[in-house]
């Protein structure tokens, strides 16, 4: 112990050891707790942690803005092939488009105000176009609104006097059950003219009555009715009927477009399609078949060569078709098609 006798101006010596006079005291010029030699990140390490973090972040923004400009291209593709097809000055006009995917396949719902219903025919060549564009299977939901053109004529005023009641005549209704009755007897009695081919639709447009009544009548078919057919069909209708009628035959494709996968093989509806003309050629063994190729650019020119290519030799190899009763044709649609002649001599 040192000598604790000498004191300095009455202050008292803390009489210690020199090896314990400091011990337990926090050393001058350090923080309770902290290491004055404590190691902090560099700033380029920051700068590595912080880019890091937001390309992390940006990530399902970029996927998210990639994904409405797709839906946006989509969306004006579909708006303008509707368009082209629908909108018509004083007729009929495109008023809502919707577009939803469904079983891998698109659905398109759209309503038009029209003075005109839209038939068929030209529904299905707007879906085969609409496939053909997007890539991928497309089905068209069309609402029709009716709409009149023009102005309207005010509503005369209502007279107080009552008429005497007089017997009711036979109205358009009536008019109109009793010969879509008789109308769909009639289609299916005209199939027996056109085998083996089908009647795809049958339907009926009332008009006054100095017009004649008018019927369209679509069969399933590649090729358009003559003259002498249309005389045929327009007796076998009137005579069910018994009413003087405008006969119109219309023709829809027996096959639906051809279609490719991204692998460059026949998808599977198109391999269904094609299936059924095994049956057909063996019971109509000179029948004629015609791969009508697509428009293409000239960059597309060979994928389409080689599409038909392998086109042709599924059918000879496959459905055992012969060779010389296969043509091919440049066609003016999008899609390809394969059309074809029943001929059993």
């Amino acid at each position: 112990w040192p000598d604790c006798s000498g004191m300095v101006a009455g202050i008292k010596s803390e009489c210690r050891p020199d090896s314990r006079r400091n011990g337990g005291r926090i050393p001058t010029g350090t923080v309770a707790g902290f290491d004055r030699n404590t190691h902090r990140y560099p700033i380029r390490r920051r700068f590595q942690i912080l880019g890091t973090m937001l390309v992390i972040i940006s990530i399902p923004l970029v996927i998210t803005l990639l994904t409405d400009i797709r839906r946006v291209k989509l969306t004006s593709l579909v708006e303008s092939v509707l368009r082209e097809h629908l909108n018509s000055p004083n007729q009929s006009r495109v008023t809502n488009v919707a577009i939803d995917s469904k079983d891998k396949q698109m659905v398109v719902t759209a309503s038009i105000n029209t003075i005109t219903y839209v038939g068929r025919e030209i529904l299905r060549k707007i879906e085969e176009e609409l496939t053909a564009d997007i890539g991928k299977p497309t089905q068209l939901e069309l609402e029709q609104v009716i709409v009149r053109s023009g102005a309207v004529d005010p509503t005369p005023a209502i007279r107080t006097a009552i008429a005497p009641a007089k017997p009711a005549p036979e109205t358009l209704t009536t008019l109109k059950d009793k010969s879509i009755r008789q109308l769909n007897e009639s289609c299916r009695e005209i199939e027996s003219f056109i085998t083996p081919y089908k009647v795809g639709d049958c339907s009926i447009t009332f008009s006054d009555k100095k017009k004649p009544i008018t019927v369209t009548v679509s069969i399933v078919r590649d090729y358009p009715a003559n003259q002498q057919e249309i005389s045929w069909l327009t007796t076998v209708i009137e005579k069910k009927t018994g009413e003087s009628l405008e006969l119109k035959v219309t023709t829809l494709p027996i096959l639906p477009p051809i279609n490719f996968t991204g692998k460059n093989q026949l998808d599977q509806n198109s391999l269904n399609a094609l299936t059924s003309l095994k049956q057909k050629f063996t019971d109509w063994p000179v029948s004629e078949l015609t791969i009508v190729k697509p428009v293409a650019s000239r960059r597309a020119a060979p994928k389409i060569k080689k599409h038909v290519s392998d086109l042709k030799e599924y059918l000879i190899k496959e459905l055992l078709i012969p060779e010389k009763q296969i043509t091919v044709v440049q066609g003016d649609e999008k899609v390809m098609r394969v059309k074809v002649v029943f001929k059993n001599k």
